[in-house]
């Protein structure tokens, strides 16, 4: 691989930090929770999400990364992401859970419950190929941001296309494994816009 110039290097990487799957799923969830809902209901809907996702999925990343079991933070071996992946898929799981028990609003609810199964299908493919969850996850949210706006989802549309460009820049993924992440995030966004129209 050749070695980047510096700026693009950075940029690539500041790009890359701000489109990671923990990171950004977070940054979504708080704005579109105080841009849909009064203030005590977005505190309770966002703090589900990052109280039971982002946080423990983060620990359990940073754990095993500083133990020696993952090589980096972005657990960029495929094989060592079998042992990731469960932990993800069981916090999805309690997070839904936790949403429709505590009947917080349905489209959130449901955009949870859909990347909870993007997660499962990423799960699938990785027994074959390491789709990069950054572009999964990218273009994913762009389509969920797309329901409550839909200029702010071709931003981030085009966003999620610079996320995939700085993880192959960054070597961190191939073309195929970023064209395999964003084609699941976009299938996983349509379908949930899809299950979202009919109750708009």
């Amino acid at each position: 691989m050749k070695t980047l110039p510096p700026a693009l290097a950075r940029l690539a990487r500041f790009v890359s930090v701000i489109g990671h799957p923990l990171l950004l799923g977070s940054l979504v969830a708080l704005f579109l929770s105080f841009r849909a809902y009064g203030i005590r209901q977005a505190i309770i809907a966002a703090g589900i999400i990052i109280g039971v996702i982002t946080l423990p999925v983060t620990l359990f990343i940073y754990r095993k990364t500083r133990s020696g079991v993952y090589s980096n933070f972005d657990i960029s071996v495929r094989q060592q992401r079998t042992s990731f992946y469960f932990f993800l898929i069981g916090a999805f799981v309690l997070a839904t859970a936790i949403l429709l028990l505590t009947h917080q609003p349905w489209p959130l609810t449901l955009g949870v419950g859909f990347a909870l199964g993007m997660m499962a299908i990423c799960f699938g493919v990785n027994f074959f190929i390491k789709a990069s969850l950054h572009s999964a996850m990218a273009f994913f949210l762009s389509f969920t941001v797309m329901f409550y706006s839909y200029p702010l989802g071709v931003a981030m549309l085009v966003f999620a296309v610079l996320v995939g460009i700085s993880r192959l820049l960054l070597g961190r993924h191939t073309l195929r494994e970023i064209c395999s992440g964003g084609i699941i995030g976009i299938l996983t966004g349509l379908g949930l816009l899809w299950a979202l129209c009919p109750a708009a």
